[in-house]
């Protein structure tokens, strides 16, 4: 069995590369997220280049295969999403318990539905990519993020480990949201879904 490619073929390093590439990206989640409205599959190399403005040549420079493209894609977003989070981690942090806790819920679901549609779109590329160490090195450093937050909120929480608190904080979030795009994100619409992530939340990490 052949294991196709999935690392880019060059590393952009000029600001016209790079404006290349970001051009070549930002096409390829716009088809893939058509498609997926569409519930289609219909994305190629050639579709990708023509929506981009750039020859397939030049987009073969940087990518050896749509795989490899959508690889790329699928790691810019995993660094943006982890970005937001951080930021919104650090937004709840002087807050009460209970308020940075609803705030963090309402933020998140907010984030899940603005992306839905496209992480959607990506996962089910991945399950094709199957970049799985992009999947854990992501999952890892949003650990850690909420591990630092849970040391630095000590006082107002139970006693937990930081360490063992952020990582299934972090799968109770990620999980419950993940399923809820999937379908839609009809669930997290409901008017009662922040406060019901707020009880999750909340139940776990409330003073004894």
């Amino acid at each position: 069995m052949t294991i196709t490619p999935q690392k880019p073929r060059k590393d952009p390093r000029q600001e016209r590369s790079r404006s290349t590439v970001d051009a070549i990206l930002e096409a390829a989640g716009q088809l893939i997220e058509r498609d997926e409205e569409a519930k289609q599959s219909r994305v190629s190399t050639t579709h990708i280049a023509e929506r981009a403005g750039v020859s397939v040549g030049s987009l073969y420079q940087y990518f050896p295969n749509r795989e490899a493209l959508v690889a790329a894609l699928l790691r810019r977003f995993v660094q943006k999403r982890f970005t937001e989070i951080r930021r919104v981690l650090d937004e709840v942090e002087p807050l009460p318990l209970e308020a940075a806790l609803d705030r963090l819920a309402g933020r998140l679901i907010e984030l899940e539905l603005a992306h839905a549609r496209v992480m959607k779109a990506l996962m089910r590329w991945f399950v094709r990519v199957g970049d799985f160490d992009l999947i854990a090195e992501a999952d890892r450093e949003a650990e850690a993020a909420l591990a630092e937050l849970l040391a630095r909120i000590r006082p107002k929480t139970r006693a937990v480990d930081p360490q063992l608190g952020g990582f299934f904080l972090f799968h109770a979030m990620r999980n419950t949201l993940g399923m809820a795009a999937f379908r839609e994100g009809d669930m997290l619409r409901a008017p009662a879904a922040q406060a019901e992530l707020t009880r999750l939340l909340y139940g776990y990490l409330r003073p004894d």
